[in-house]
């Protein structure tokens, strides 16, 4: 069920007094993070083209600012005063060939740029409705390159060495 319709749902069931946070995932996928969910709805180069409902209002879920439906969501149900929480956001570099997530994998310098920028998109424009925003991920050491979160990481998974991508180096270095 996609999670507009769940939270549709939820406020529906009367679940709006039982909850003070929002938790929302925020995956990017092949989208910068600045892009309109109108636009990724209605380009086959944005959404999963195995997706039955592309192009259409339901593939806006292909990018990072889906966030902001889920929080139109909250403001037509009358919770404008709660914030939401992004559990997780992020962008593959997954490289492999036969990986289901190639279709939306970014290079290792767009996903260094893609997370920068995100939190930069929200400081601007979710303000003050945006909590904790939390990116994924740091490596399990278990994670091999047959592991699909081994691609999302912002680092490689190796102990006790630390090796960073480029993504941990950018967000180390952005203005906080």
């Amino acid at each position: 069920m996609p999670d507009t319709a769940f939270i549709k749902q939820m406020y529906g069931a009367g679940a709006k007094p039982y909850f003070g946070f929002l938790g929302a995932h925020g995956a990017g996928f092949k989208a910068a993070p600045e892009m309109d969910p109108a636009e990724v709805s209605t380009n086959a180069d944005y959404y999963n083209k195995g997706d039955v409902n592309c192009p259409g209002p339901a593939c806006r879920i292909y990018c990072f600012r889906h966030v902001e439906d889920l929080r139109q969501i909250m403001v037509d149900n009358g919770d404008q005063k709660k914030k939401v929480v992004v559990l997780e956001f992020g962008w593959t570099i997954d490289e492999r060939p036969d990986s289901p997530y190639k279709w939306h994998a970014v290079t290792e310098e767009q996903q260094a740029d893609y997370f920068v920028r995100a939190y930069q998109y929200a400081k601007a424009n979710w303000q003050p409705w945006i909590g904790v925003m939390s990116l994924i991920y740091m490596p399990d050491i278990n994670w091999t390159e047959s592991d699909e979160q081994y691609w999302w990481s912002i680092a490689l998974p190796n102990y006790p060495q630390f090796y960073p991508r480029e993504a941990y180096y950018a967000l180390q270095a952005m203005a906080k």
